[in-house]
């Protein structure tokens, strides 16, 4: 519980410090493509700042908010089916793997 929730604010802060990085950046190499001082009307620094901050944080929201759907998928499919999705996989996957060694098998 406590490590999760330290874990989504880390998540989140780490996120919008490199969303605001990366806006700042952009503004900077704008202004160095263009030639013109890379500090020339800071204000679009400030804004491209905010707006890759909040870019960020959108980001990290939006990944939280869809690794929370895939979870409650899982647990309906296990609830539907009785059957846990990570087992049936790993069980397929091994008899997949037990059919190819015999086919090779059979080949040598």
């Amino acid at each position: 519980c406590c490590l999760l929730s330290k874990l989504v604010e880390t998540m989140t802060l780490t996120s919008i410090l490199i969303g605001a990085a990366f806006g700042m950046g952009v503004q900077m190499m704008s202004n160095g493509l263009r030639k013109i001082p890379l500090m020339q009307k800071p204000w679009r620094h400030v804004v491209a700042t905010g707006i890759g901050a909040y870019a960020g944080h959108w980001v990290s929201d939006f990944h939280q908010r869809q690794m929370q759907l895939y979870v409650q998928m899982l647990d309906e499919y296990q609830n539907r089916t009785g059957v846990n999705y990570w087992e049936a996989s790993a069980q397929r996957a091994r008899e997949r793997a037990a059919a190819k060694a015999q086919e090779e098998a059979k080949l040598q």
